[in-house]
């Protein structure tokens, strides 16, 4: 048996695709291997300690309940089960406007699944073309509620239109106890392929979404 790891994640630099509104990371040394050696608590060997600034909404993340709704679960209270999922990856139906037709997941069995939306759009990353995404519909949100996914994931900026204030899908999805993760790379590796899906984050409190380091695995 051969065990294949696809990396699905972007990287996190000073220079990655985010919200207008947002401001980019910071990552600098907090304690340099040139601070190490003159601290006198080394011998042979320096050491660094990075400190990295950003909101939590940037590279590759995942959306908790919190995130839309005050009362819901936020970042350390999602269990591992919800975050280690078997997985399906779909490439959409022709579109009308900007809207992703998902229609063939009707005859899908989705039930406590991740489902992950191929769109190629992850080719615009850190280009002006990415934020003029395509997106899903409310229509397209009640349809995976009726299919009880578990996360939806996507390799464009956010599932919502941007220009709809009331953002529908992420308001349905997570006051559903459905998880998100946008900017995802590299689906079209996994596309109508059979594969476990990770999308853990670290363990902090009363934090509403947070970059993780996204992968599937697939055996041969």
């Amino acid at each position: 048996m051969i065990i294949e790891y696809i990396d699905l994640s972007h990287t996190i630099n000073d220079k990655i695709s985010i919200f207008p509104s947002i401001p980019a990371p910071k990552i600098t040394p907090f304690f340099t291997h040139t601070d190490s050696k003159l601290s006198g608590k080394y011998k042979d060997c320096s050491c660094e300690v990075t400190k990295v600034e950003f909101v939590t909404s940037i590279g590759t993340y995942l959306d908790s309940p919190f995130h839309f709704n005050p009362d819901g679960r936020d970042i350390s209270r999602l269990e591992l089960k919800e975050l280690i999922l078997e997985g399906i990856c779909i490439k959409p139906g022709n579109s009308e406007n900007k809207y992703i037709n998902i229609d063939i997941i009707k005859d899908m069995e989705l039930n406590n699944k991740a489902l992950l939306i191929y769109t190629g759009f992850d080719k615009y990353w850190g280009k002006n073309e990415y934020y003029n995404h395509p997106y899903l519909s409310r229509d397209s949100a009640n349809l995976l509620l009726d299919k009880k996914v578990k996360l939806v994931g996507i390799d464009t900026l956010i599932l919502d239109n941007p220009a709809d204030k009331e953002r529908p899908v992420h308001n349905l999805l997570l006051n559903n106890n459905i998880f998100i993760v946008e900017n995802l790379k590299n689906l079209g590796k996994i596309a109508d392929k059979d594969f476990t899906f990770f999308a853990v984050p670290p363990k902090i409190s009363r934090t509403a979404a947070f970059p993780v380091r996204a992968f599937a695995i697939m055996k041969h």
